[in-house]
């Protein structure tokens, strides 16, 4: 029982190692209308392989600049309506039309996986390893300390063993999806 424990135990240590090391990419490329766009999350810039064309996302408001200075803004509402325009000089048969621009973000958008929220998946696996790992302690923890001169049944730490290894599926699962 104990060589199991401590398979599983290394198994999710290493299983948490590998999920940690991989991170998002900051620039990537996307198909969208035909066109070929480089987008840039950290500078946030789109290139055609020609020209660069500068974005900026704040709530529902999408603003891009071209490379001639012309600013195009785009509202949404948040029933999914939308509305904008150009400010000036726009020539709409050299660079990428705004619709294909920000079609290649909102492809952005729903095609990477937003960052997880580490804490619940730590505390999860730091919660499974401990009660896997020392079902006794979590036997007082949770019921012995209530108790003069009281013993676990084998059963009860049985059932904590077990609780444990429920606890680092779920945080494993958490980690993948």
């Amino acid at each position: 029982m104990r060589k199991i424990s401590f398979f599983i135990l290394v198994t999710v240590l290493l299983l948490t190692v590998c999920s940690c090391s991989s991170s998002s990419p900051t620039t990537y490329t996307v198909e969208v209308k035909g066109e070929t766009l480089t987008i840039d999350t950290e500078n946030k810039t789109i290139s055609d392989g020609t020209y660069l064309y500068e974005y900026d996302i704040s709530g529902y408001d999408l603003t891009i600049t071209y490379p001639n200075g012309t600013i195009y803004s785009w509202t949404t509402d948040r029933y999914g309506n939308g509305s904008g325009g150009w400010d000036s000089d726009y020539d709409p048969y050299r660079y990428v039309p705004f619709s294909t621009l920000q079609a290649a973000l909102e492809e952005q958008e729903y095609n990477h996986t937003p960052p997880k929220n580490i804490f619940p998946i730590l505390l999860l696996l730091g919660l499974g390893i401990f009660v896997e790992a020392a079902p006794r302690a979590a036997w007082y923890l949770e019921y012995g300390w209530r108790f003069k001169d009281a013993e676990p049944s084998d059963l009860a730490l049985g059932l904590n063993r077990f609780c444990g290894v429920i606890l680092l599926v779920v945080a494993v699962v958490m980690m993948f999806s």
